[in-house]
C-alpha cells in the first residue's frame, strides 16, 4: 500500500545518495541500532513493531530498515513519552535482572534501547533525540482509555549513570519528577565481580591484585575530565574503578541534593537476589504499579567464577577493611545497615 510505498521511496533515496559519495562498499554497523527490548507490539506500543513486517516483505537490508525507523522515530520525537523511572546504577549490582522483571509487568512499556546512556554519554543531543527512543504517548493512552488498559508507564535502566559527576543534575533538570531506583551491592563482591567481566571481555590483563594497585593510576583526573568535556564517558574510570565506584556515599549524596529522598529508592542487591519477588512488590508500590507475580527468576550477566574470599581470603579481608569507614558512612546516610 502507501506505506510500503514510502518507505521504499526513503530507501531508494538514501541508496542513491550513498553510491554518489562512494559510501556504499563502506557501510558498517548502524551508529544507532534499533533492537526492541520486547517483540510484542501490544504490549510496548512501539511503532517499530508496525514497520518491520512491512519491510521484511520488501526485503530492504536491515541497514536500511532500521534507518529508517530511526528517522521515524526522530520525526515522532515530541509525540512521545519521557521515562516514569530510571534504574541508575550501581554497575553489577543487578541492575539488568530488575530491569528485565519490570519488563514483564504489563504496564510497562520498553523503549527500543537498552541502556540508552543520554545523561552520561550524548546529553548533547538534546531531548527530542532521548524521547525517539520511547514509546508513542497517545498510543498508551489510546490503550487506557477505550480498551480498559491500566496506565502504561516507560523507564529505562543505564547502570553507569551512577558513577557520572554530571548526571544527577543532568537528570533533575530534565525530569525534576522522575523515579530513581538504586542498587547497592557490597563493594568488595562489587569490586571483584566487576574485575570478572572485564577479564571476560578482554579490557583486563592484569591479577585482582595489580589491578587494584593501578586503579590511581589508571583512573588519575579522568573524573574531572567527566566534568569538564561534554559526552566524555572515560572508559578508563568505567573499566577501571573497581574501588572507586563501591564508594556509594559520594554519589548518593550528590543525587539526593538534586531530588527529594521519595522519589529515590535505594535496594541492597543481596535483598533483590534473595527475596526477588518481596523486593519486586517494594518496587512495584514505588511505581504506584499493580501487583504482579514473577514467572521466570534467573540471574542475569552473572559470570561463573570463585568468590574472592575462596581465591585470596587475606586480599578480600584486606578490602574489607578499606571499604569499612565508607559503608558505614553509607549507612549513616540510609539510616540502615547492611551488614558488609
Amino acid at each position: 500500500g502507501a506505506d510500503i510505498r514510502v518507505v521504499q521511496a526513503l530507501a531508494n533515496r538514501q541508496k542513491a545518495g550513498l553510491r554518489r559519495s562512494g559510501r556504499m562498499r563502506t557501510l558498517a554497523k548502524p551508529m544507532d541500532p534499533e533492537l526492541p527490548s520486547q517483540p510484542s507490539v501490544a504490549r510496548s506500543g512501539q511503532m517499530f513493531g508496525f514497520w518491520r513486517p512491512r519491510l521484511r516483505r520488501l526485503k530492504m537490508p536491515r541497514y536500511y530498515a532500521q534507518r529508517v525507523t530511526r528517522r521515524w522515530r526522530e520525526a515522532t520525537a515530541r509525540l512521545r513519552m519521557l521515562p516514569h523511572f530510571i534504574i541508575a546504577g550501581a554497575p553489577k549490582c543487578g541492575t539488568t535482572a530488575l530491569y528485565r522483571y519490570l519488563l514483564s509487568h504489563p504496564q510497562v512499556a520498553a523503549p527500543s534501547k537498552n541502556e540508552i546512556g543520554f545523561f552520561s554519554e550524548t546529553y548533547q543531543r538534546g531531548i527530542d533525540w532521548y524521547r525517539s527512543y520511547f514509546p508513542i504517548e497517545i498510543i498508551q493512552s489510546f490503550r487506557t482509555q477505550y480498551f480498559g488498559a491500566k496506565k502504561i508507564i516507560t523507564g529505562e535502566h543505564t547502570p553507569s549513570y551512577l558513577i557520572h559527576p554530571l548526571v544527577a543534575q543532568r537528570m533533575a533538570d530534565m525530569l525534576p519528577g522522575v523515579r530513581l531506583i538504586i542498587l547497592l551491592r557490597d563493594p568488595v563482591d562489587r569490586a571483584y565481580s566487576h574485575y570478572q567481566h572485564e577479564l571476560r571481555c578482554g579490557h583486563e590483563n592484569l591479577s585482582f591484585r595489580d589491578a587494584i594497585a593501578m586503579e590511581p593510576q589508571r583512573t588519575a583526573k579522568e573524573l574531572d575530565r567527566m566534568r569538564s568535556v561534554p559526552g566524555y564517558r572515560s572508559p578508563e574510570y568505567v573499566r577501571h574503578a573497581y574501588l572507586d565506584q563501591g564508594k556509594y556515599h559520594p554519589k548518593l549524596d550528590e543525587l539526593f541534593g538534586c531530588f527529594e529522598r521519595s522519589q529515590v529508592m535505594v535496594i541492597k542487591s543481596e535483598d533483590l537476589s534473595g527475596k526477588t519477588q518481596d523486593v519486586f512488590d517494594e518496587v512495584l508500590n514505588f511505581l504506584s504499579l499493580n501487583p504482579f507475580k514473577l514467572i521466570n527468576i534467573e540471574r542475569v550477566n552473572s559470570g561463573v567464577y570463585q568468590p574472592l574470599h575462596a581465591v585470596d581470603s587475606s586480599f578480600d579481608g584486606e578490602l574489607r577493611e578499606y571499604f569499612g569507614p565508607a559503608n558505614e558512612s553509607v549507612y549513616s546516610l540510609l539510616g540502615v545497615n547492611y551488614g558488609w
